[in-house]
């Protein structure tokens, strides 16, 4: 995946500066409301755009864009700026009038406290815009409904801004945004913000339960079957599917008799239309249950050292490896094609890595 970055820190920071209009501030949403079961679909003339909040890192940052969303306050606002596969920015209530475009950006700062941590400013990343003083330093307490989403990582934003949430879907329209014909950083056509809507994330656990994932490889087809326990990482390889982020992958690992595991995107091949695309890749959390015990068919996410850090690589088992059990997450049950899995478990490896990996042509996700 390419993470082009085209300006400096100072630079970009400078880009998310503004005059300030103050006006006061929504509501928070109901205390016993828990955002991190909620998404938005900002519906835009060039596509929808779906978020994950983060709560825990961002309360009023969250409460804020939801409040916001619900009011109706960001329909008929804009995307009106750009710096070219970098980010995206949009929110300012000024925008609903073609008339001050020359105060676009302007409006709807100074409401929020900042609320920086750990989360990066990856792909995907949303986060508010701040005023900057005359050396490039984010202003303290000068973010408020003005937010820019990252269409690769800006690391030098990293801990200066308030990432508030992510794309879940919609990574292509953010792509495109980024990419539209700009008068210096404002993009000259008008990118209208017609809803955004708030909504339980989807799909709901009892539907993943009805959902099955059909796997064409260049070694054979594979069909498993969702697990209701695991909706977090069901959700999270669902989405990528459908995204088209696994066609053209690799299967690149195998334990003979025991596993095999994917998927990774060095396998695309050079001219993939993949590499020219942006995907938001994010961790999700461990969703570890005794109820389903690692055993042959069984597919798990594989994770790092560290808690709640898988994202993108799974693995199928081929036989039993009871010292998974409740370290590991079960998201799906193989349902066909177990033949083909371990016949991929058995093809040559060094040191675990197949020597041939094995290409996903595509995946699949459908009804049972």
């Amino acid at each position: 995946m390419s993470a082009l970055r085209f300006h400096t820190g100072r630079s970009l920071a400078r880009m998310l500066a503004f005059a300030c209009a103050i006006v006061v501030s929504p509501a928070l949403v109901h205390a016993q409301e828990d955002s991190s079961k909620l998404e938005a679909v900002i519906e835009t003339s060039k596509g929808s755009i779906t978020l994950r909040f983060f709560p825990k890192e961002a309360p009023r940052h969250v409460a804020h864009f939801i409040e916001t969303a619900r009011a109706g306050g960001f329909d008929g606002t804009t995307f009106h700026r750009a710096i070219p596969y970098a980010i995206v920015q949009g929110g300012d209530p000024l925008s609903k009038d073609p008339k001050k475009k020359a105060l676009y950006g302007t409006g709807g700062l100074k409401l929020l406290p900042d609320e920086t941590s750990s989360l990066r400013h990856l792909a995907g990343a949303v986060s508010s815009v701040m005023l900057v003083d005359p050396a490039g330093a984010p202003i303290p307490g000068s973010s408020g409904t003005q937010f820019f989403i990252c269409d690769s990582w800006q690391q030098q934003l990293d801990g200066k801004f308030s990432v508030f949430a992510r794309v879940t879907d919609g990574m292509d329209v953010v792509r495109q945004m980024s990419a539209l014909p700009r008068i210096g950083d404002r993009i000259e056509e008008r990118i209208v913000i017609t809803k955004v809507s708030i909504r339980p994330v989807g799909p709901p656990a009892e539907e993943i339960g009805t959902l099955r994932a059909r796997i064409d490889t260049t070694a054979g087809e594979i069909v498993w079957d969702f697990l209701p326990t695991a909706p977090e990482n069901a959700r999270n390889f669902i989405r990528l599917a459908r995204s088209g982020y696994y066609d053209g992958a690799t299967i690149y690992r195998a334990i003979s008799g025991l596993l095999i595991q994917g998927a990774s995107a060095e396998g695309w091949p050079q001219d993939s239309p993949n590499r020219k695309r942006s995907f938001s890749i994010w961790n999700v959390p461990d969703e570890f249950t005794a109820t389903v015990p690692f055993e042959r068919g069984v597919v798990g996410m594989a994770h790092g050292a560290d808690a709640d850090s898988a994202n993108v690589h799974f693995f199928v088992l081929v036989s039993r490896a009871a010292n998974l059990d409740g370290k590991y997450t079960a998201f799906a049950k193989v349902v066909s094609g177990m033949d083909v899995a371990e016949a991929m478990s058995k093809q040559p490896a060094v040191n675990e890595k197949l020597t041939a990996p094995i290409t996903i042509r595509k995946v699949t996700i459908e009804k049972r």
